[in-house]
């Protein structure tokens, strides 16, 4: 599909270290570094807040998430998970390629494993269990908690699953191209992208439509925070945008 409009951002943020990934926790913005050794925290205005050293050293970083007890971070080996209070890493998750996670609730998380076609369910004890598999996901990607109550999630790249809390899925939809980036706002609007191309494709209940961001060279990751979509390209620069 091609880029109907160009959307400029509102605003910028020159990183000052290499990060593979970011999120938000609260009003604060955490950055995985890329050495795999640390987190930085930013407050409201993106002002440093402080340096959260890792306490087992990522081999190769991908990607992070936060509640409200927890932060996950993943690499090549496994998913991770420590508490805010001690700050300890600790394995959850191993000999798995995580691509993708999302909240089931506090402590709980859905995985996705793009390796064994399966989204797996974590319990706040650890425990896992297969919560999607074949038929149902192939080679499952990003996953979302979307405010209505699902989850949604790329599958094969090309491809777009909705589910409920029971694992039952209700909704499909084949998007025709291959993307690898994921995120939604609080409308549930989703964006897809893939990391080479600085477009967004905006996929709402009501209509479609394809925007070019201007100003991003590659997309390494994206989120979205209320009504933006935020942007990490690859020259280590956050992106603000509000989508059309």
């Amino acid at each position: 599909m091609r880029a109907t409009a160009s959307v400029e951002p509102t605003d910028s943020l020159a990183l000052e270290s290499s990060v593979v990934d970011f999120c938000f926790d609260g009003e604060e913005l955490v950055l995985l570094e890329a050495s795999g050794e640390r987190l930085i925290a930013l407050d409201p205005d993106f002002a440093y807040s402080e340096t959260i050293p890792l306490t087992e050293r990522l081999v190769a970083p991908k990607g992070i998430a936060a509640d409200r007890f927890y932060f996950y971070v993943y690499d090549d080996r496994g998913l991770f998970r420590m508490t805010k209070e001690q700050l300890v890493l600790r394995s959850w998750l191993g000999n798995v390629r995580v691509t993708g996670l999302a909240s089931f609730s506090t402590g709980e998380m859905l995985v996705s494993d793009a390796d064994h076609d399966a989204v797996w369910y974590k319990t706040v004890f650890g425990e896992s269990r297969k919560f999607l598999g074949l038929p149902d996901v192939k080679k499952p990607g990003p996953i979302l908690a979307l405010r209505d109550g699902r989850f949604c999630v790329l599958s094969g790249g090309n491809e777009l699953v909705w589910f409920n809390r029971a694992g039952i899925v209700d909704k499909r939809m084949n998007l025709g191209q291959t993307y690898d980036r994921l995120c939604a706002d609080t409308t549930d609007r989703l964006f897809l992208a893939l990391s080479t191309e600085p477009v967004v494709r905006v996929v709402s209940v009501k209509e479609q439509a394809v925007v070019e961001l201007s100003g991003v060279s590659g997309i390494v990751a994206m989120r979205a925070r209320g009504d933006e979509v935020v942007v990490l390209d690859g020259k280590g620069k956050l992106y603000f945008y509000r989508m059309p």
